[in-house]
């Protein structure tokens, strides 16, 4: 999420928004108080309040709604067309991926160039799976 909201930042934008049952909202939260950007976070209406707290607590505005994450999502998306938003959401933007890319470039490093043939990382965080997967190019 660094990489996201640094080249964010460096692009000029002021605000970002992201659907998120927690973990990257806060994430998000997180860095965009360090970068001085305005973080709007999307969620389900059924988010732990402990994630929840964590958003605001950051000083992201946090806006609860009926509904699934998918729903947050296009709510998102729409806010960010009509307002100019930065989309953050997962798959939406390319620099959580390519920071993503950096721990399989780690794990490259640490087995000596020689990579296992599986890799296991889990499922909710598909910049995960598909950063590490991301090939390299000279």
């Amino acid at each position: 999420m660094s990489l996201a909201v640094n080249m964010a930042k460096r692009l000029g934008v002021q605000k970002m928004a992201i659907p998120t049952n927690g973990n990257a909202g806060a994430a998000l939260a997180a860095y965009g108080a360090q970068a001085g950007l305005e973080i709007l976070c999307y969620c389900p209406r059924d988010t732990p309040p402990i994630n929840v707290e964590e958003m605001r607590r950051y000083g992201a505005e946090v806006h609860l709604h009926d509904g699934l994450i998918h729903e947050c999502g296009a709510e998102v998306q729409a806010r960010c067309d009509a307002e100019g938003w930065f989309n953050t959401s997962t798959l939406r933007e390319p620099y959580r991926i390519e920071g993503k890319k950096t721990m399989g470039l780690e794990l490259a490093e640490q087995f000596d160039w020689q990579l296992p043939d599986y890799i296991f990382t889990p499922q909710g965080v598909a910049p995960d799976s598909s950063g590490c997967g991301k090939r390299l190019r000279n």
